[in-house]
């Protein structure tokens, strides 16, 4: 039965389809990454239901005052969920791995039915290159398509959308504390100043030399200075 898969070149075939089918995976994993790029530049209308996803999800944290403690573990978890074409991103990246080794597997019992059944030298060497090739395009195919650059694209984009976004409760508790500290010095500041200004206004009160010298204007003029000194 061997001898007759070999003479058919059916583990040929094999090869070649599993190589293909490995490739179209991969290249199902590339448009999702491209896809997800994309949206990243129209992160308030994207396109693509995974970053609506990952947009929901975060603002459903938000909303529940769960603090995202590490941005890139949240970022890994949610890529965990991408699909293309509605088959997990992960699966297919793994499925094209299979594709090699089950590759590196035909060339294996090709080469053995060739020892079996006293094959040529160059039979043997076809196996060798079809399983060797096979699996070295789907090694190579993913450096060739920036799968690295492109994930890390997406995990420098994203993190900087969650470090950057502005969430309205904190923005508010601050920007309320902010106001309380500046309050507080304005209500402190123009105290003392009245306070100063009656000083001397009863001071010059009390002196006859000085009792002609403090106007109405001129206390509003000299509160104004205190301000600023006390500034």
């Amino acid at each position: 039965m061997l001898n007759s898969i070999l003479e058919s070149h059916a583990l040929f075939y094999a090869i070649a389809l599993l190589t293909g089918i490995g490739a179209i995976w991969l290249l199902m994993v590339n448009a999702f990454y491209d896809r997800t790029i994309r949206d990243m530049g129209r992160m308030d209308a994207p396109k693509s239901k995974w970053i609506k996803d990952f947009i929901k999800t975060y603002q459903m944290k938000t909303i529940k005052n769960e603090k995202i403690q590490n941005a890139e573990a949240f970022i890994h978890t949610q890529l965990i969920k991408g699909k293309s074409f509605g088959v997990f991103v992960y699966r297919l990246k793994r499925w094209s791995g299979y594709c090699g080794l089950a590759s590196i597997v035909l060339m294996g019992i090709g080469l053995y039915g060739t020892y079996i059944h006293a094959y040529g030298e160059a039979v043997r060497y076809q196996y060798l290159m079809a399983g060797a090739l096979s699996a070295l395009v789907l090694l190579l195919l993913r450096p060739f398509l920036c799968f690295g650059q492109k994930e890390d694209m997406i995990l420098d984009g994203l993190t900087d959308y969650i470090e950057n976004r502005n969430i309205p409760a904190e923005n508010r508790s601050i920007a309320s504390a902010k106001a309380e500290v500046v309050s507080e010095k304005k209500e402190d500041r123009d105290s003392l100043a009245a306070q100063v200004t009656e000083g001397i206004r009863q001071t010059a009160a009390s002196s006859s030399k000085f009792s002609q010298f403090l106007t109405p204007e001129e206390e509003d003029i000299m509160r104004e200075v205190i301000k600023e000194y006390l500034t």
